[in-house]
């Protein structure tokens, strides 16, 4: 079966199995990635984050479980399990999760 990155075309997933959690750690696994597209899975263990970063594309953020908070531009949202958020993202000063 041909691969878009780490799966299989038309593969069925389940997407909290696909990266699991790790200890004081930020774990992340590519799922597909091309010219137009990157799909990217992070776990956060509790008090985990990413650090503030600058991103020039589009982005959508889901909460597969647990809580979590994004800041875009100064602006905190949080995020319950299956909750989601988009946004044009120029500026993603920092991404943080407070629990499993």
């Amino acid at each position: 079966m041909e691969k878009i990155k780490n799966i299989d075309k038309a593969e069925i997933l389940v997407l909290k199995e696909q990266v699991a959690y790790q200890s004081n750690q930020v774990v992340s696994r590519t799922l597909a990635q091309n010219n137009a597209l990157s799909v990217t899975l992070f776990s956060f263990d509790k008090g985990e984050e990413i650090s503030s970063h600058e991103s020039s594309g589009d982005a959508f953020v889901i909460c597969l479980d647990g809580v979590g908070e994004i800041t875009i531009d100064d602006k905190k949202y949080e995020l319950h399990e299956g909750e989601c958020r988009s946004e044009c993202l120029y500026w993603m000063r920092a991404v943080c999760w407070d629990g499993t």
